[in-house]
């Protein structure tokens, strides 16, 4: 099951919080797995601390839709890990993966429920300024499912899911990402 929330930012949101990623304090992104570190064979994304104020605002935003997608999966759902902002520059990508793990690195990877994505720009072949190529979300459920990016959607599936994120072509993919309990 997919939840799809395809107007949850507005596009001035969507660029004011790409504004604040890029003032903010990027690193490289890390895998999650027992020997902590960066893996590039696996994933090529920054992670990017963003001021106090976006980063409240963006909370306050994940859990206003808190119920509607418990509802829709039918589930409880109790508390969020806290939004992470990645950067995924051309040739970046991140390998099929599931964001549920026991692992000693990250012990609460074994509580996440749900993996929430909320898209900051659009994807497209010929992508005007401020947009990408590729950086598709391909989901492995019953069936594969490839979400292109799209500004202000957020995307929920089970954190148990293998997922993927497909190579960025050309320009800038920028997400939120977060787990529910």
């Amino acid at each position: 099951m997919l939840f799809v929330d395809p107007d949850f930012l507005g596009a001035d949101t969507c660029r004011r919080i790409r504004s604040a990623m890029d003032r903010g304090v990027a690193e490289p992104a890390e895998v999650l797995h027992d020997a902590s570190g960066v893996d590039r064979r696996a994933r090529d994304a920054t992670i990017i601390e963003v001021d106090p104020i976006t980063l409240s605002a963006v909370e306050t935003a994940l859990d206003a839709r808190r119920d509607a997608i418990a509802d829709f999966f039918s589930i409880q759902l109790t508390e969020r890990e806290g939004a992470g902002f990645l950067r995924y520059s051309p040739g970046g990508f991140y390998g099929p993966h599931r964001d549920w793990a026991v692992t000693s690195s990250w012990p609460a990877a074994v509580r996440r429920r749900l993996s929430l994505v909320v898209f900051l720009n659009n994807s497209h072949d010929s992508p005007a300024p401020g947009e990408h190529a590729g950086g598709t979300l391909r989901i492995f459920d019953s069936e594969t499912r490839d979400v292109v990016p799209r500004e202000g959607c957020l995307v929920a599936f089970e954190a148990t899911l293998v997922h993927e994120v497909l190579p960025v072509r050309e320009g800038i993919r920028d997400v939120i990402v977060d787990w529910f309990y």
